[in-house]
């Protein structure tokens, strides 16, 4: 019988082959016990995705999670904890898992965030949060101009804390983030309605369409927004709703309540010499590819 050499399988275009063959990644049985998870980049724990889990489990089905050696021999989860402690409720002492090593800790945050982006990803905060972790630019950026006027980015609960990270996102990529943030700790430094997503997203889109404009005067709008609340811009946007049919939700009428704070519409008072005027402009996005600094 003649022998024949198998000859290894090309290459995909665009991967070497050490990529392939790379020898950091292996596939073993570890101990559910001795996996951990590291709370600077994961999520927390959904008890009603771990009970849909838990009540569908097929071993059969169940999916390799990716863990990471870290150096001195602990594992740590990056894909897969819901079904980790769904194996854990359900008895089981072991979990298959491609274990991938020297990464460093932003590495993996990275990862955890490049994993869970499919269907049940986590939600925006959350991938921000691993994406801040990671030292990945725009979010390291973001957290910059926002902690330069004092807040954080956190838990809305929290003391100045801005959980809207979408928003947020979404300013910076307008180029009016730092403008934005400059003007809501002047008029509104402690309240609460100032880091809400709608107030973020239709001051930045206010500012987006009417700071170049020949009317515009940065003077003129610290002083009609200090003389009113967040809560008084979203009571003016949901009547600019009612009266003209136009969306809420896509933060038009947010942003035009803004442009009737500026003419003076909403206090009782002088009104400036130039009213500004036209469509506004509204980019909802928070594509990085479409990004011009904050």
């Amino acid at each position: 019988m003649t022998s024949r050499t198998r000859s290894k399988t090309p290459a995909p275009t665009g991967f070497s082959r050490a990529v392939l063959d790379q020898k950091e990644i292996k596939r073993e049985y570890l101990k559910i016990a001795d996996l951990s998870v590291d709370p600077s980049y994961q999520r927390r724990l959904y008890e009603d995705r771990l009970a849909k889990i838990t009540q569908k489990f097929d071993p059969d089905l169940i999916q390799t999670v990716v863990v990471s050696k870290r150096d001195d021999g602990s594992y740590w989860i990056l894909d897969g904890q819901h079904r980790v402690e769904s194996l854990r409720r359900l008895g089981k002492s072991v979990v298959l898992a491609d274990v991938r090593e020297g990464l460093s800790h932003e590495r993996e945050a990275i990862l955890f965030w490049q994993l869970n982006s499919g269907s049940s990803r986590p939600t925006a905060y959350e991938q921000f949060n691993a994406r801040l972790t990671g030292n990945e630019y725009t979010a390291v950026s973001i957290a910059r101009i926002v902690e330069k006027y004092g807040y954080h980015v956190g838990r809305v609960a929290e003391n100045n804390g801005i959980q809207a990270v979408a928003a947020l996102e979404t300013v910076y990529n307008m180029g009016r983030l730092d403008k934005a943030m400059s003007i809501l700790s002047t008029v509104w430094p402690l309240d609460r309605g100032a880091r809400e997503s709608s107030i973020i997203r239709g001051l930045g889109s206010f500012l987006l369409t009417y700071d170049t404009h020949e009317a515009w005067d940065d003077g003129q709008l610290i002083v009609a927004l200090d003389g009113i609340t967040p809560s008084t811009i979203l009571r003016r946007a949901k009547e600019i709703e009612l009266e003209t049919g136009r969306s809420f939700q896509r933060g038009q009428t947010v942003t035009i309540a803004f442009r009737d704070a500026y003419n003076g519409k909403m206090v009782r008072g002088r009104k400036p010499k130039k009213q500004l005027q036209g469509s506004v402009i509204i980019r909802w996005t928070t594509s990085r590819r479409t990004a011009h600094g904050g």
